[in-house]
């Protein structure tokens, strides 16, 4: 089994990727051979914090590293051992699970001394400070990666033009497998959903995935034979979507009547996987010129997300170069701020538009309820500090994104396949 085809948490085997999910490498080179994320141990990541505790004030900050848990669940665990509410407990970001992960809580009301030292199965404190005010989602510069390749030591060069590419030029920005779901179809839900197509969005709920569970399976073979009661029935728990929708219709409502069951979260999901499908069907399509930024299109500014329409590209370009900003792609939906009309920005939005969703403007529609919001993604985010090990056989791949960007998405450009 590869790694894209890995187990996932529950054991199941991930369905395999489809061709409209396929994505387009921005980088050089043969695809680097190697296994990854064999061992948790081969995947570290390290916080950058914001900021640095002062050493004085009324939170105590708590340097943790663990191993094979989620933060959530890492909270759970050390509220229960402190006896503490989670509601005192603040990160600034969520870690992978199937890593070895350091990062920093922020503690209310809790002795310093009772943090020093502590330790239990899969986890322990590293250090302890204090500062003035809890940590907060989004606390943070950024995350360092340390990774490993199984089999790869012998091509680190090639390895190392590909780092070297993207520090140069960025990483591009694409949308993971993640946003996709286990199924790989929630873009195709979302689709259905802002077409208002009440029918076809039924029909892509229930369609079952390529790897299915046993009891998911059977679930699915008893909706397509219309025996919906039975499938909600027979569904698991984490399914809510489909058993809601199958309740309604063994209920003998309408499929618009059965869709409006699914919370409003949920569909919103949907339709922000439609988003995102496009984002990456735009970000392919200007795959070479990542890097450039274009008269009339909308530019990123790296250091806040603030957007423009570029007016002076003899200004705008040098700033471009030096990573101050980026070309950004649209995540279409309503108040999008939009390229000059006329500008080779704006003719390709509308040739992803009229391609992928055929009859929407930039707005979309309100999709039962879930009105899309448009906002612009920069199409690129910076790689800092690359460095590489060759350990025996293995290869050590190290560098630093800033928040909210994935390692994945490097390891993307340098295995030249999807990573989940």
């Amino acid at each position: 089994m590869s790694d894209v085809q890995a187990a996932d948490a529950h054991g199941g085997e991930l369905p395999a990727i489809p061709p409209d999910l396929a994505r387009r490498y921005r980088t050089p080179g043969e695809p680097l051979p190697g296994v990854i994320r064999q061992q948790r141990e081969d995947f570290e990541v390290e916080e950058l914090p914001l900021y640095e505790a002062c050493g004085s004030g009324e939170h105590v900050y708590a340097t943790i590293e663990k191993r094979g848990l989620p933060t959530l669940e890492l909270v759970r665990r050390v509220a229960r051992e402190l006896g503490v509410s989670q509601r005192a407990i603040g990160y600034a970001g969520l870690k992978d699970a199937r890593a070895v992960t350091r990062q920093t809580l922020s503690f209310s009301g809790v002795d310093p001394a009772r943090l020093e030292g502590l330790e239990a199965d899969h986890y322990r404190v590293l250090s302890v400070s204090r500062h003035t005010n809890k940590l907060k989602l989004g606390h943070l510069r950024g995350n360092r990666f340390r990774l490993r390749v199984r089999g790869a030591g012998a091509h680190a060069e090639a390895a190392r033009a590909v780092l070297a590419a993207l520090e140069a030029e960025g990483v591009p920005n694409y949308f993971g497998l993640q946003r996709f779901g286990r199924t790989r179809r929630t873009h195709l839900l979302g689709r259905a959903l802002v077409a208002e197509d009440a029918p076809a969005a039924v029909a892509e709920l229930l369609t079952p995935p390529v790897a299915a569970f046993p009891r998911e399976a059977e679930a699915h073979a008893l909706a397509a034979a219309g025996d919906y009661a039975a499938a909600a029935e027979r569904f698991p728990k984490a399914a809510s979507a489909e058993r809601s929708v199958c309740r309604a219709l063994a209920a003998g409502r309408d499929p618009a009547a059965a869709l409006a069951t699914i919370p409003l979260k949920l569909r919103r999901l949907y339709v922000s996987a439609f988003q995102s499908w496009l984002f990456n069907a735009y970000l392919s399509r200007r795959l070479e010129r990542i890097g450039e930024v274009e008269l009339g299109e909308v530019a990123w500014l790296q250091r806040n997300g603030a957007c423009f329409v570029v007016e002076d590209l003899a200004a705008e370009a040098p700033r471009a170069a030096a990573h101050e900003i980026s070309p950004s792609g649209p995540m279409f939906g309503r108040r999008l701020l939009r390229p000059a009309p006329g500008s080779s920005a704006y003719a390709l939005e509308e040739a992803v538009l009229a391609e992928l969703a055929p009859g929407h403007d930039a707005e979309l529609s309100e999709a039962f309820g879930a009105k899309p919001l448009g906002q612009r993604r920069a199409l690129r985010f910076p790689l800092t500090e690359p460095r590489l090990e060759v350990e025996g056989d293995d290869l050590w791949l190290g560098f630093a994104l800033p928040r909210g960007c994935y390692a994945t998405t490097v390891l993307e450009e340098l295995l030249k396949r999807p990573v989940d």
